[in-house]
């Protein structure tokens, strides 16, 4: 199975084109950054939107985008995984947008999400970003239940 790999080839283009979508078309960032989240295009492009909104500052990654049914705050790493959007969900993991580590909340029910979504490629990305930080292990005990030492 083939996580993703951002091709740093399109940072470019899809800077201008995030660029002219805030400055000439006069469109909010907000709904450019949740049109790539919900957007089922190409994850190429969810990655670099996403990306460079938050790179710009244009958007808060860490800011609620909703509540779930009870009343709890759903946020873009949230999002990203409720949608399948494996190219928002790279392009969160990269700029860590989630707080704490990848044993906080926010990660670990992101996480929980990718499992019971059936969202395998997403659940893989995010143990793939884990053990890059040297998280994987305290994740998984994590995840079982268990304190990391």
């Amino acid at each position: 199975m083939a996580l993703f790999s951002a091709d740093t080839t399109l940072r470019e283009p899809f800077s201008l084109l995030v660029g002219k979508l805030l400055s000439e078309e006069g469109i909010k960032a907000e709904d450019v950054f949740f049109h790539a989240l919900e957007s089922e295009a190409d994850a190429q492009m969810n990655y670099w939107v996403v990306r460079l909104l938050i790179e710009r500052k244009a958007v808060d990654p860490l800011l609620a985008i909703s509540q779930d049914a009870v009343g709890a705050a759903v946020k873009p790493l949230h999002a990203a995984c409720l949608l399948h959007n494996i190219g928002a969900l790279a392009a969160l993991l990269d700029i860590k947008a989630y707080e704490a580590s990848p044993l906080g909340k926010d990660y670990l029910a992101a996480l929980r999400i990718c499992q019971k979504q059936g969202f395998d490629q997403g659940a893989g990305l995010m143990m793939a970003h884990a053990k890059k930080l040297d998280f994987l292990d305290a994740l998984l005990m994590t995840l079982q239940g268990l304190k990391p030492h």
